[in-house]
């Protein structure tokens, strides 16, 4: 009887025994368990900090990139500056697939732009002004749970670095190169680079013998450049040498604001059509074309001072005329069909500072550096003209015929009408000892990055 007590009792401990083995064994595997998925969730949130934060610098670096390239309006204040970002802004980015159908907005003092989504989670951009009045731009990079956030202070500027008139021709509409017609830099071939934003088929075309000494852009994703016949382009006829002298998809350059309404209290000499222009030989000074005069005027044609053109008129030079000073005209909305201003013979363009030193002239002398500034009017040239000593700018520009001549400045097309150079025209551009744009156009301002204040802000 006592063997059997004894057995009984060894096995009860070993079952025991093996309750607590097990007990032991779990609890640990648990703890194994929970440290493992720790260590697994620990690990995530490390890998999403880390996908938050490179989402927030590739967001900064796309963000730095648009906002260096927003023209502001030349009134851009402190006090605006918001309102006119997110404008700019959201021309920019609100029709792109970027923001998946979301725009831009913003409250006073911030602009917020929804959230894009990158390979390493998504970021959100903001533009805010701080209560001193600076501007930060902060960029939050999403993934998962994680927020990362780095920032950099902007500066608004005068000026913008990339400008149409940094180009021989810049034209918002298509351009053509045809015939025999040329575009030469005066002193380099840079100097007679062309560039469309238009989003036309064809955005630029030189064709049969002409020539275009500078590079060819086109801003259109979807457009295409022509070239056929024997034209030579960047110094060369070689078609391999000239396609490293063509580009597509550049960034658009940035058209100057026109304000023309510098000149009209200048003009003083009334031309409407109670007034005989016809007779040749005949001297003007300082004058203002009423709306609807239409007039013509005689041969051997002199223009002294600020010739101010109200819309709508169709304004021809028959003969020869002789400008001692600046040509600009009314902003219009009338059909550009209604607005046209024709050189139909020789041209002697002089600049204000031909103007002799007489009380008419003294407002006239400060205003240089513009030949003709006509928003919504067609300008045409068909005639020889001297140097002309100052940028020419119109919605539509065609020089045909025989026109040549030498434009110290630009040749700029301020709307999406052709600017066309054919005939036996030689244009040649000369952009030597340029100071600022030129009296009527106004350089948007710019946004830039202040040095060395990239910072990560804290959660």
């Amino acid at each position: 009887m006592s063997t059997v007590r004894l057995r009984t009792r060894q096995s009860g401990a070993a079952y025991v025994l093996a309750i607590i083995l097990m007990v032991c064994f779990a609890a640990i595997a648990v703890g194994l368990a929970a440290f493992t998925n720790v260590n697994a969730q620990t690990s995530k949130n490390v890998a999403d900090i880390h996908r938050a934060r490179l989402a927030a610098e590739s967001g900064i670096s796309f963000a730095i990139r648009h906002i260096r390239l927003l023209a502001l309006p030349h009134a851009t204040d402190l006090d605006n500056v918001i309102p006119k970002i997110a404008q700019e802004l959201g021309e920019r980015l609100d029709s792109t697939g970027n923001l998946a159908g979301g725009s831009v907005t913003h409250d006073g003092t911030t602009v917020y732009v929804p959230a894009i989504t990158t390979d390493d989670g998504a970021f959100e951009i903001c533009v805010v002004q701080q209560a001193d009045q600076t501007l930060s731009l902060e960029v939050q990079g999403l993934s998962n749970d994680a927020r990362r956030t780095v920032a950099v202070d902007l500066e608004l500027k005068d000026g913008h670095p990339n400008s149409a008139l940094n180009y021989g021709i810049a034209s918002r509409g298509p351009i053509s190169v045809s015939g025999s017609g040329k575009v030469l830099g005066r002193n380099e071939l840079a100097e007679a680079s062309i560039i469309s934003s238009s989003n036309a088929a064809v955005a630029v075309s030189v064709v049969g013998d002409a020539v275009v000494e500078g590079d060819i852009s086109s801003v259109g994703t979807e457009t295409s450049v022509v070239i056929s016949g024997s034209p030579t382009i960047a110094g060369s006829e070689d078609l391999e040498a000239i396609a490293e002298h063509v580009h597509f998809a550049v960034d658009p350059p940035i058209f100057p604001e026109v304000d023309t309404s510098i000149f009209l209290p200048l003009a003083t000499t009334v031309i409407d059509s109670q007034k005989d222009v016809s007779p040749p030989h005949t001297t003007f000074e300082n004058i203002i074309i009423k709306a609807g005069t239409n007039p013509t005027f005689a041969s051997d044609v002199t223009i002294n001072g600020v010739v101010y053109i109200e819309a709508p008129n169709i304004v021809n030079f028959s003969g020869k005329v002789t400008l001692n000073g600046v040509v600009a005209t009314e902003p219009s909305s009338d059909p550009i069909e209604a607005c046209k201003i024709s050189f139909q013979a020789q041209v002697d363009a002089h600049g204000v500072e031909a103007l002799p030193d007489l009380p008419q002239y003294a407002g006239v002398k400060d205003l240089d550096g513009t030949f003709i500034v006509a928003p919504g009017f067609d300008v045409s040239f068909a005639g020889h003209f001297a140097g002309v000593n100052g940028t020419i700018a119109a919605d539509k520009l065609t020089f045909g015929g025989q026109a040549e001549g030498m434009v110290k400045g630009s040749v700029i097309g301020l709307a999406d009408y052709p600017t066309s150079v054919g005939g036996y025209v030689e244009v040649v551009i000369d952009r030597s000892g340029e100071e600022h744009p030129g009296a009527g156009f106004l350089t948007p301002k710019s946004l830039d990055v202040a040095p060395r204040t990239f910072r990560e802000k804290l959660p």
